[in-house]
């Protein structure tokens, strides 16, 4: 092989790897809805019904499954959701058709990382009247 077809399959892996990388996130969150502006009560874990969620995923050897994890924030009551994908609106919609059934009082308020399986959080506040807050810090 030629020094000059190295450098453009140099190039050509460098161009790949840039294409992949992560984005910068900082715009996407409204302000109002970061975990810095949640009220000091759902942080100090005094009230029933605020909760945090997180996206667990497994290696590909052991399936396509990905779970939801859901912890009430005053009870440690946990609830893990089976996802068949990563995608923000089925996610969502699965966070709401597990908390429905709850009462309102219940189901306050969640609170995610910034992940962009949670892009949806807007989603979950119009299908149960529950406000979502997210991370301050960038992953």
């Amino acid at each position: 092989m030629r020094w000059s077809s190295i450098s453009i399959c140099r190039k050509a892996v460098v161009s790949a790897a840039h294409r992949r990388s992560r984005k910068p996130r900082d715009g996407s969150i409204p302000l109002d809805c970061r975990i810095s502006q949640r009220p000091d009560f759902i942080a100090d874990r005094s009230q029933f019904g605020h909760w945090e969620g997180d996206l667990l995923i497994f290696r590909r050897d052991l399936g396509e499954a990905n779970v939801t994890s859901l912890v009430e924030r005053k009870s440690r009551y946990t609830v893990m959701i089976k996802n068949g994908s990563r995608h923000s609106r089925p996610l969502i919609d699965k966070i709401i058709d597990a908390f429905s059934p709850l009462p309102a009082f219940a189901r306050q308020s969640f609170t995610f990382d910034r992940g962009t399986e949670f892009r949806g959080f807007k989603a979950l506040e119009d299908g149960l009247g529950a406000r979502s807050w997210l991370s301050d810090r960038a992953l």
